[in-house]
């Protein structure tokens, strides 16, 4: 594993935890205090061993400038067909804040022929509505594998929360 930083940006090539880079989101990370959807809160069609040959690059956000990461990785383990086969991807995360929303997008193409999800897209967005009350809305989008008959279909999913902080801890 190598990485290189510097101010506002990360590259690292090696064995790189997909999710680590992939899934970190200041809108759609937390089940327990944002969106409850698994396909809100992780990218689909990052297959596991999330840990994986590939490298990365990371750019950091500031003001009205997203921060972007992009991930090019391949794993080599069981699949979908229950089978020792390579997988290959290009996955990505977008996040930024604007006029006083902060927004999220995500994406992954995965290979169709070992990985039981084809491409998958995600939005999200939330925004304090007044002090204590934060709204969220998400939809995402998970295009099956039309070559492993994997047993389900592709899926549109959306989510609307409304968060009340009673206090501190509650």
């Amino acid at each position: 594993f190598l990485e290189y930083g510097a101010e506002g940006f990360t590259a690292a090539v090696g064995l790189i935890d997909a999710t680590g880079f992939l899934d970190g989101s200041h809108v759609a990370n937390d089940e327990a205090g944002q969106f409850i959807n698994g396909s809100l809160v992780n990218n689909p069609s990052i297959e596991f061993p999330d840990y994986t040959l590939g490298g990365v690059m990371s750019f950091d956000g500031a003001g009205l400038r997203p921060s972007v990461t992009v991930l090019v990785g391949g794993s080599s383990g069981l699949d979908a067909t229950s089978t020792d086969e390579s997988n290959q991807g290009v996955y990505g995360i977008v996040d930024g804040t604007a006029s006083g929303f902060a927004w999220n997008l995500r994406a992954g193409v995965a290979d169709a022929s070992v990985s039981p999800v084809a491409w998958f897209a995600g939005a999200a967005v939330e925004h304090e509505l007044m002090t204590d009350l934060t709204g969220g809305l998400g939809v995402t989008h998970t295009a099956a594998s039309d070559d492993l008959g994997v047993g389900f279909s592709d899926s549109t999913q959306g989510e609307v929360y409304l968060r009340y902080n009673v206090s501190e801890n509650v």
